[in-house]
């Protein structure tokens, strides 16, 4: 069955089971219904409490808005990932025609129709289990109002996640990336690749950036203290989606482009033996006409060296790369923090981080 026709199948499914909220109402009035409901807790925050902000519920209110942020975000992920296979393709960075590549799309969208689902599942099922967690059954509305949203947010982090892996995909469909040595992009022609994964990471990052830092405010707070061990497993949930999202596709095709580039210097040693040869021509030739010619070989042979010595193997700078894993880390710092038991090393390491960058 041709791909494009088994995605069409597998959406018919779907569909029969969340026919218009997935399918139509919330893809179109999605933002619509948060901004409504943001609206409302507002309004109703001011009634109820008049100009006393401080006594908000600030932890709803901020968790809609990078709730909010996060679904403009993620929207357009799915249409910027064909965009990076067009890129990669057109720069000879990834043999494929195009018939292959419409397969390719058909396949990388099954895949992530059903990774999407999965983990809407997953994460409304983790918010019901933290809100029992917390608060038992005495806000049973909001309990079902955020499941459906953790839902809808659990599906989009599912839908990066599922192309995190698509390195696998082109193993088994049997398409090649082809390393190119001096490639303008400073990225050997993957720079597309890592740019993509690099905004998936920005908008998988929001949930555990929002889960962290209420971890750290709740103590400050004392309404919110039967929430702290909730946010803390969630944060684990979310941190885990962030890995699949960036950091396992990057380190995937780093090994790529490692492997590829053992190959370049096999090429790169027999240019330098080639050199010593040419440069002990160059001594002993007589006319000017010979000379010119090979050092023109000399300088050719040189730069070919060079840009293969100097082939990165990330497909994003390293330097980004580090900057984000030390902010990543420190994501993981309440983890940390919590399972030491002890309170000086959110402290320490925190000290630690900022002197790393």
């Amino acid at each position: 069955m041709p791909p494009a026709q088994k995605t069409m199948n597998y959406k018919s499914r779907f569909a029969s089971l969340f026919p218009p909220i997935r399918r139509y109402y919330w893809k179109r009035y999605g933002i619509v219904l948060i901004s409504v409901w943001l609206l409302w807790l507002c309004i109703q925050s001011a009634i109820r409490y008049s100009s006393h902000f401080y006594r908000w519920d600030w932890m709803l209110i901020s968790g809609t808005i990078t709730f909010m942020i996060g679904i403009l975000l993620a929207r357009s992920i799915p249409s910027e990932l064909v965009r990076m296979l067009t890129r990669l393709a057109n720069r000879g960075a990834l043999l494929i025609n195009t018939e292959q590549l419409e397969t390719l799309t058909a396949k990388v969208e099954l895949r992530a129709q059903r990774w999407e689902h999965r983990c809407g599942l997953l994460g409304a099922t983790a918010m019901v289990i933290a809100f029992l967690a917390s608060t038992g059954f005495s806000r049973i509305e909001l309990m079902i109002v955020e499941a459906i949203a953790a839902y809808f947010g659990g599906g989009y982090l599912g839908r990066m996640a599922s192309y995190g892996m698509l390195r696998q995909l082109l193993h088994q469909e049997r398409l090649l990336l082809q390393a190119q040595p001096g490639h303008l992009d400073g990225a050997s022609g993957f720079k597309p690749l890592g740019d993509f994964y690099f905004w998936q990471a920005m908008v998988a990052a929001l949930p555990a950036m929002y889960l962290a830092i209420w971890w750290l405010i709740i103590p400050i707070l004392p309404r919110y203290l039967w929430w702290r061990d909730s946010y803390l497993g969630l944060l684990v949930i979310a941190i885990a989606f962030e890995l699949l999202a960036f950091t396992v596709p990057l380190w995937l095709f780093h090994l790529e482009m490692q492997q590829q580039k053992v190959q370049f210097l096999k090429e790169a040693d027999q240019i330098s033996r080639s050199l010593f040869e040419i440069e002990n021509q160059l001594v002993t030739v007589e006319t000017t006409q010979e000379r010119e010619q090979l050092k023109e070989q000399i300088t050719q042979f040189s730069k070919r060296y060079w840009e293969i010595e100097k082939m990165p193997t990330w497909p994003v700078d390293f330097k980004i790369l580090r900057h984000f894993g030390l902010n990543n880390l420190a994501l993981c710092l309440p983890l940390i923090s919590k399972l030491a038991g002890n309170s000086e090393v959110w402290q320490n390491l925190e000290t630690l981080i900022k002197s790393l960058k």
